[in-house]
């Protein structure tokens, strides 16, 4: 009765983890918001270098009442001598209070986002910072914001 040895064990999935079948990894949420007064990049999150980006949610609870134009846009930097540059896109805050939304390809074209088993050293040579600005255009804006997002990413 019951295992002998090692040997005896048989596993339930032998070629786990492979290309079609990646190790697990866990999800995880960095809530930030940006004011109209940051209109030169800031620092909103790092990120670890292993970790996967999955998207950018976004809610406007008070909208830039500016007077052509009002965008939050989204970029990051891998740390290290290789470091590469990533435009995760940007959002209009000039939108009516309450819109929310997942910032991705029906809504914005997120570009730089990793796939799901990118190894860091490849493209970041470290964490990753998120920087966000925001920008407006025609009559400066008096009233708006904060404007809240939330990174989503699995490690």
């Amino acid at each position: 009765m019951g295992i002998k040895n090692v040997a005896d064990l048989v596993q339930l999935n032998p070629s786990y983890p492979d290309a079609l079948n990646p190790v697990r990894k866990d999800y995880h949420l960095v809530p930030f918001q940006v004011q109209r007064t940051n209109t030169t990049a800031f620092k909103v999150a790092v990120l670890p270098a292993d970790a996967t980006i999955l998207g950018f949610r976004y809610y406007i609870q008070t909208p830039s009442n500016a007077g052509t134009t009002a965008v939050v846009t989204l970029t990051g930097q891998g740390v290290g001598p290789q470091g590469a540059t990533f435009a995760f896109g940007s959002q209009s805050v000039l939108a009516a209070a309450g819109n929310t939304g997942l910032m991705n390809a029906t809504v914005n074209t997120v570009t730089g986002i990793f796939n799901l088993e990118r190894p860091p050293a490849t493209q970041t040579s470290g964490d990753i910072i998120i920087y966000a600005t925001y920008s407006e255009t025609g009559t400066a804006s008096s009233a708006g914001g904060p404007f809240y997002f939330v990174i989503e990413y699995v490690r």
